[in-house]
């Protein structure tokens, strides 16, 4: 079957798709937040309470970096999987059909993807460090210059 004749198959009616995405971000945050607000409220109390303006400020709280950032990516991972369990009940298809057409991974796509995306972010490496390179140059000739003019005229001849 063809690309874009998979599309036909499933359930494909709007209000499934509205669902999916309202109720997946939704829900997926609420359901995820829920361990990020449970750790504020308990180092919150165990600090005797800290003022509005550091509830957010985990080193105030006393969290780590690395829990703190797993705690703000959680409603996120919960979204995903969400989506995706609500993509299979929804429109009876599998995640994979859903986003890729077929039903199996198509790797070689996904690596010339990867490969432009590389061979693009090099090109903008390139042009962000001869900029760069040029306006330390340019500044550089400016300061002697500006130096040397500056400087010639209080000499004793």
């Amino acid at each position: 079957m063809k690309f874009l004749e998979r599309a036909l198959d499933g359930k494909n009616q709007f209000w499934r798709y509205l669902i999916v995405c309202l109720s997946g971000f939704i829900c997926g945050q609420l359901i995820g937040s829920i361990p990020l607000v449970t750790v504020i409220i308990v180092k919150t109390y165990v600090n005797n309470g800290i003022g509005p303006e550091g509830i957010m400020d985990f080193v105030t709280l006393g969290i780590s970096k690395n829990l703190w950032l797993f705690l703000m990516i959680l409603p996120f991972v919960v979204s995903l999987f969400l989506t995706i369990y609500l993509i299979k009940e929804l429109h009876n298809r599998t995640f994979t059909e859903t986003v890729n057409g077929t039903k199996k991974i198509r790797i070689k796509r996904i690596c010339t993807g990867a490969v432009v995306w590389v061979i693009l972010m090099a090109i903008y490496l390139i042009i962000d460090l001869s900029v760069k390179l040029i306006a330390i140059f340019q500044l550089n000739i400016c300061y002697k210059l500006f130096n040397t003019l500056f400087i010639l005229p209080f000499t004793n001849k």
